[in-house]
């Protein structure tokens, strides 16, 4: 039963004041099986459906009667309309144009469950799952969850149960089910499980239904697993004597004793040993500091590599560091990238070439600037010996300088000029 209220306005005082209703169905979402209609027909010759006013009336209520079912339908509506004003005094009443039309809506006392779609969860770990209902949440409730196929993950190897009651006590909306995920030492792709949603008892006559678009979620597992990897390309200068790797780390980043090895190869490449501070293989299967260890949460590590100087003019060389095997607690579920495993560590020669301009023209009696150059390495202070040595002309042409003379580089420069005296003589 629903009661709906007509009201009337303007002048109270006539004892037989009435107004005639009927109900519709057009353009609505209920029909005449969800309530007791009321057709136009009847209300032009109206029995019951006569709401009359007594004098001082300004609302009077009307019930009208709903038809329960067993159907899980959700909120329906119909229109109860006002059609025309009756009574002794109905030429002087009117009818509101706009508020003539009542919507009546209908819960319908029934109970929607279903569970939220996607759950991600890790090897060795706990993932809650979360069950809901909607609707009538007044009565107890059960309903039954499962997890099953269609699945990649396994009820032995992944997770630990199969079927789980879902109890919803009176006033409960949402239940969470802890389900426990199983770690195992194999590196797998990201595995799944379908969660279904099954049978649903009630204590009442509550109608109930699962929804069927969300009666079902998937459990996704990631696997504990690991990729070592290392930036392919470092460049060190051998006056820094120092250059630090990266080696990086992806996937579970919660272990807290991740480790790699690591060692250093010259096969192929253009440094020797004598540029560097070598890592042989042999060394980094049984490691001291060639382990590069990951803290939980790590993703990036830095291993510094020792370079050797030297006075030996050389230019750019390079050797290789390369990503062995991984240890640590957890090794099963490590592994390394089979193409960033290498790295190459080209060393800049920390070393200047210095070189002088080869031809210059000058005339008798004047001055001719040399150039002097330096290439490399220019950032520290350079000195370098000039001397003049006699072809075809000799002392006398120009102006000796008293010994070797000195040209001085400062930090950064990369030219100095000198200046030479050309003297005159006789033809």
């Amino acid at each position: 039963m629903v009661e709906v209220v007509v009201h009337r306005c303007g002048y109270l005082g006539h004892t037989d004041d009435a107004v005639e209703i009927y109900t519709s169905t057009t353009g609505v979402t209920a029909t005449a099986a969800d309530f007791t209609e009321i057709t136009m027909a009847a209300a032009t010759d109206p029995v019951d459906t006569e709401v009359s006013f007594a004098k001082g009336d300004c609302a009077v209520a009307i019930q009208l009667s709903l038809t329960p079912d067993d159907v899980v339908e959700g909120i329906e509506y119909f229109e109860v309309v006002i059609d025309r004003v009756t009574g002794t005094n109905m030429a002087k009443g009117s009818v509101h144009t706009v508020l003539d039309t009542a919507k009546v809506f209908i819960l319908d006392h029934s109970t929607i469950f279903w569970i939220d779609p996607i759950y991600v969860g890790e090897e060795d770990s706990m993932i809650s799952i979360y069950v809901h209902r909607a609707g009538f949440v007044g009565d107890p409730a059960t309903v039954a969850l499962s997890l099953g196929t269609p699945a990649t993950a396994t009820l032995t190897d992944d997770y630990t149960v199969g079927t789980v009651p879902v109890v919803f006590a009176d006033g409960d909306i949402v239940k969470e089910v802890v389900i426990d995920l199983k770690a195992d030492d194999d590196i797998e792709d990201t595995e799944y499980v379908t969660v279904t949603l099954g049978t649903i008892t009630v204590a009442s006559a509550t109608k109930t239904a699962l929804d069927a678009a969300r009666d079902t979620a998937t459990i996704f597992i990631l696997d504990r697993s690991f990729l070592f990897w290392i930036d392919p390309v470092y460049i060190g200068d051998e006056c820094d004597t120092m250059v630090e790797v990266v080696v990086h780390r992806c996937g579970y980043l919660g272990h807290t004793d991740d480790a790699v090895e690591i060692y250093t190869s010259t096969t192929g490449v253009t440094a020797s040993t004598a540029d560097f501070t070598e890592i042989s293989m042999a060394a980094a299967t049984d490691p001291v500091d060639t382990d590069v260890s990951f803290a939980q949460g790590d993703c990036a590590v830095a291993h510094p590599l020792a370079l050797t100087p030297d006075d030996v003019v050389e230019g750019m060389e390079y050797f290789e560091v390369v990503i062995g095997r991984v240890t640590g607690t957890n090794a099963a579920k490590g592994s390394v990238h089979t193409i960033l495993n290498t790295a190459k560590v080209f060393i800049l020669d920390h070393s200047t070439i210095i070189w002088i301009d080869s031809t210059y023209t000058g005339e008798e009696g004047s001055m001719v600037k040399l150039q002097v150059h330096r290439f490399g390495y220019v950032g520290q202070d350079t000195s370098v010996a000039i001397t003049l040595a006699p072809q075809t002309a000799v002392i006398g042409d120009y102006v000796d300088f008293a010994g070797a003379t000195t040209i001085d580089f400062v930090d950064g420069e990369i030219v100095q000029e000198l200046l030479l005296e050309l003297e005159t003589d006789a033809p």
